[in-house]
């Protein structure tokens, strides 16, 4: 699509109009009053070169100081319109009205005041001229104000609106629609809605734009209420669904940006944009202030930033803010699309002073989390954990992707809040994630959960360390129907002997842990097995010793049938039991599985003598050893990986 286009005068409309940058030019001659109106002609000046509104075909330069709405006509209900000097009156004497209007401008200093039985009614105001409506002074209304107008809607830096409730609409909605609350907009229109200026809402009222595109560098307030913007060729609102905005069908070039203010604490602020076609898009773009904050009475505010799944983007940066500043919990935070772009700078807060902290759902396809080329950065993420629990949701992607979660760069926080990683196939932790300073932090896992449990084949691979403090910071689930394990952190010694009184709990190291010192007494034996689960989040063993004379020896004795043991490291192993049977690094048995784990150092025994394992009866996934041990009173030099 071309976005070059160059402003010329039309005579015929009265209007400056934009047109291919190799039309032909045309003054505007003397017979026409000149207007000195920089604001307008300084939006075009500053849009043109910018592809996000492109196409805001017209904006009027006819504006003056005493303009007001022109040709009004009330089509169903009753109004009554008057005008006295710069301020016209619309007394509606009906719940409903609607009224055609030639234009609908409103000058600096002049008011248009809306005159309502009550907060619940509604007056539609549809423009049927050509004229874009530039809104540079006042609207005041007590209850609802609905403003359609296909050729594109400018609040100037100078507009004050105050009202109940406002739609404002490039697409069109039918009287009939209208009168029975069906408020569906459609139509082809792909000018835009511009806010520069100070829309208010009553409290528990609402504000929502509705256009193809839509762009907000003012301030939008609607506390105790709603924000709703939507972006595409037909959107419905639903006032008292649970989704209060939803776009039905895509617009070419959809587009929301937010370079101002949009705030409803204690309330709801929903933006959504689809793109049409094939190629990926950015729908959403965020550089302001959104806040919903949570109101001292205890209401929650939330957040929502959607694209379409399939291939739009969504970039975010600025701040998020659903904070519970005063009294109550935090609130709730969604930036979901195909790809969710995450900017550095970016802050995002859902911290309670009070109460208990909120969450922010990053729900994308395929997720990266990476120093370059990826969707977030570690340090990002890292520092938005500190005013935020962090739940990273994949999908399977409808045009790429898998549904899986890479951490590929360092994450380190310092707070108590939780970085939840949910993927619909796999989890793979390639760089070092790190909770354990400060109060500490939590990391859940949920994998395969695009399937039921039973038969899932998804994994989770850690391959750099996990850190985290002891005690219940550590989970996993398989599968959407799955059965969540809460694993206990033991970060030393005593933790880890610790678990031979529970053998059928689940631990995980938060730490490297060196053994080095007394000998060790292996946990499980073959009358009191191992049943539990062991988890090592990449972490390593040092220094294990042994000498004894007993059979089944490891750091575990036995390992049920029932159990995995995965991601630990054991190194410089030294075992020595000339007499003993089924020794191992890790375990002297293995009756259950063993996965993504290694060995180094020196084991001895009489038989069944392993390096990492002594005898193995059931799976080894990706283990390995590395080091010197007896087999039947055989030395067997060995290194595998």
């Amino acid at each position: 699509m071309n976005r070059i286009y160059r402003v010329v005068f039309n005579h015929t409309l009265g209007v400056w109009q934009a047109v291919s940058e190799v039309g032909k030019g045309r003054k505007k001659s003397k017979t026409h009053k000149s207007v000195q109106e920089p604001g307008l002609l300084g939006i075009l000046s500053r849009l043109s070169g910018q592809a996000v509104l492109g196409s805001l075909l017209l904006v009027s330069t006819q504006v003056m100081a005493n303009s007001l709405p022109t040709g009004g006509q009330v089509v169903t209900g009753n109004a009554a319109i008057s005008q006295n000097g710069a301020v016209m009156d619309i007394t509606q004497t009906t719940d409903k009205t609607a009224i055609n209007w030639q234009s609908f401008n409103i000058g600096q200093g002049n008011t248009v005041n809306f005159h309502q039985p009550s907060a619940s009614s509604v007056a539609l105001n549809r423009v049927i001229g050509s004229d874009v409506s530039s809104i540079q002074g006042a609207i005041n209304a007590n209850g609802q104000v609905f403003l359609i107008n296909p050729n594109g809607i400018l609040f100037s830096p100078t507009a004050q609106v105050n009202v109940g409730g406002l739609v404002a609409s490039t697409l069109d909605i039918s009287t009939e629609d209208f009168l029975n609350g069906n408020y569906s907009f459609e139509g082809a229109s792909s000018n835009a809605i511009i806010n520069q200026g100070n829309i208010t809402a009553a409290n528990g009222g609402y504000i929502a734009m509705i256009a193809a595109k839509i762009e907000n560098t003012g301030t939008i307030t609607a506390n105790a209420g709603d924000v709703l913007m939507g972006a595409g060729s037909k959107v419905t609102l639903d006032m008292g669904g649970p989704v209060k905005i939803q776009v039905e069908q895509k617009a070419i070039d959809a587009l929301i940006t937010n370079g101002g203010a949009i705030k409803a604490d204690g309330g709801y602020i929903y933006l959504t944009a689809q793109a049409a076609g094939d190629l990926a898009s950015t729908v959403i773009n965020n550089t302001g202030i959104i806040q919903a904050q949570t109101l001292e009475t205890g209401e929650n505010g939330e957040i929502y930033l959607m694209g379409d799944m399939d291939n739009d983007q969504i970039q975010v940066a600025g701040t998020l803010d659903a904070s519970a500043p005063v009294n109550g919990n935090g609130g709730f935070i969604e930036t979901s699309a195909a790809k969710v772009d995450i900017q550095p700078g970016l802050q995002v807060t859902t911290k309670a002073e009070n109460g208990q902290t909120g969450e922010w759902l990053i729900d994308p396809n395929d997720y990266t989390i990476a120093a370059s080329g990826g969707d977030i950065t570690g340090a990002q993420l890292g520092t938005n954990l500190a005013s935020t629990n962090v739940t990273i949701q994949s999908v399977d992607g409808a045009t790429s992707g898998n549904g899986d979660i890479f951490v590929n760069d360092e994450v380190t926080w310092t707070s108590g809040n939780t970085l939840t990683l949910s993927a619909i196939r796999n989890i793979e932790i390639n760089s070092s994630i790190d909770a354990s300073g400060g109060s500490g932090g939590k990391l859940v896992l949920e994998y395969g959960q695009g399937a039921v449990a039973a038969s899932n084949t998804a994994t989770y691979t850690i391959n750099a360390p996990v850190s985290l403090n002891s005690g219940q910071n550590f989970s996993t689930k398989l599968g959407s129907n799955g059965t969540v394990i809460d694993y206990t952190v033991v970060t030393d010694r005593t933790g880890l002997e610790g678990m031979a009184a529970g053998l059928g709990g689940s631990y995980a190291l938060g730490g490297d842990i060196d053994l080095s010192g007394s000998g060790w007494t292996p946990v499980g034996n073959s009358s009191t097995k191992f049943t539990g689960q062991f988890d090592g989040l990449g972490n390593r063993i040092s220094n294990l010793t042994i000498n004894s004379p007993h059979d089944f020896v490891g750091l575990f004795g036995i390992v049920a049938s029932s159990s995995t043991v995965r991601n630990v490291g054991m190194e410089n192993v030294s075992i020595t039991t000339p007499g003993s049977n089924n020794v191992g690094g890790l375990a002297g048995i293995n009756e259950g599985t063993v996965i993504n784990s290694y060995m180094s150092g020196s084991v001895s025994g009489l038989n069944y003598v392993g390096g990492l394992v002594g005898w193995n009866l059931s799976i080894m996934l990706a283990g390995w050893w590395d080091g010197i041990y007896l087999e039947k009173s055989q030395i067997v030099l060995q290194r595998e990986r």
